[in-house]
Parts: C-alpha cells; structure tokens; sequence
C-alpha cells in the first residue's frame, strides 16, 4: 500500500511451503535492511536489561511467581547474569517490580472498577494495607483519592 505509515512486505504463507531453486543472497540484505528499519520504528522497542525485565513482569504479577529468578530463567540468563546487566543500566529487579506496579495501578484505578484488594492481588501485594502504603509512597495520596481525584481530572465523572 502506498500513504501508509510503513512499508512491509506481505506475501501468502503458502509461500513458505514452496521450494526454491538456487540462492537468493540478493535479497538477504534487502530484506535485512526492512527489518531492521521495521524494529527500530516499532513504538516501545527497547533491547534494554530493563525494559525487558519490565514487559516481562506483569505476565508474572499476581502468580506468586514474580521475583528475578523466574524473569531471568524465561530470559535465558542466571539471575547473576540478569543482576550484571541490570546493575550496567543502574537499576535493580526492584525498582523495575516498584515502576510497573505503580504504572498498573495507577492506570487500573482509572480505568476499570476493580475493587482496591483485587489490585493489591493482582500486583502481588499481600493485602491492603501493604499496597495502600507503598500507593501513598509513589503518589501522595490513598488508592480511593487517587482514583477519585484522577478520574475528575480527566473528566471522567462529574
């Protein structure tokens, strides 16, 4: 298509099926060359220790199963390993587990009515009263105000 945002390449699957007949080195580079153009103007795209770390973790929130160990095994890496690179990035596990908890609450208060224990469940808070602490640490304000005073804000409610 032409006027479009990006240009890509969109071809059958069956395609793929199909056996080919001598090498096509010619397109090797071209198509490398549209690829890496593609990634790198995906919105979001970070190779970083940290910004993987940080999209993996809310598959794992409110499995128990959260903690630098798990990341790093579904990354491929020891938890030394992760640790390094995240101490190359100064950061840590925590900070990252601290910026994606405070960024899912804070966009699921506003957005949806889920009741302030089922957040603190689902960010694996073992209740109230810790996710309440650590909301006011980040925010200034409880969970209920925050929700309350974001959602006027927006114009959300009257």
């Amino acid at each position: 298509e032409y006027n479009c945002e990006h240009t890509e390449i969109v071809f059958p699957t069956e395609f793929l099926k199909l056996r080919t007949k001598g090498r096509f080195w010619f397109l090797k580079p071209l198509l490398g060359f549209h690829i890496k153009r593609r990634i790198e103007r995906t919105v979001g795209y970070d190779q970083s220790a940290s910004g993987t770390v940080a999209l993996a973790i809310p598959s794992l929130l409110g499995s128990s199963k959260c903690n630098i160990e798990n990341i790093a095994e579904s990354l491929g890496l020891t938890t030394k390993q992760l640790q390094r690179q995240l101490e190359k990035e100064n950061t840590n596990f925590s900070d990252i587990l601290q910026q994606v908890r405070q960024s899912l609450a804070c966009q699921m208060l506003i957005e949806t009515n889920v009741a302030i224990s089922n957040i603190a469940g689902l960010l694996d808070y073992a209740g109230n009263p810790p996710f309440t602490l650590a909301f006011e640490r980040w925010t200034g304000m409880t969970p209920t105000m925050y929700r309350k005073t974001e959602r006027k804000r927006l114009g959300l409610i009257a």
